[in-house]
């Protein structure tokens, strides 16, 4: 994020309007990817699983197969 816009908390708000849509959705789990900055969405509750804990159609998703690599950090968090 721009220094300009890390003050107007918009990463915050994205992720807390992604967490609400998901759980109205009726998802009970949320995994996400991230190359940098596993911080940032430890403060909301994901912590650092191992690929191997993933959903299976997750790992053969296109995105996943894309964007994974050593430097990819997986984290995930329980929404129930």
């Amino acid at each position: 994020m721009l220094p300009d816009f890390r003050e107007r908390r918009i990463a915050t708000h994205l992720v807390a309007a992604l967490l609400m849509r998901a759980r109205a959705n009726g998802c009970t789990k949320a995994v996400l990817l991230t190359t940098e900055h596993p911080a940032f969405f430890a403060r909301y509750g994901f912590s650092l699983t191992s690929v191997d804990e993933l959903p299976t159609e997750l790992e053969l998703s296109r995105e996943f197969q894309r964007r994974f690599g050593a430097w990819t950090h997986c984290m995930c968090r329980r929404l129930d």
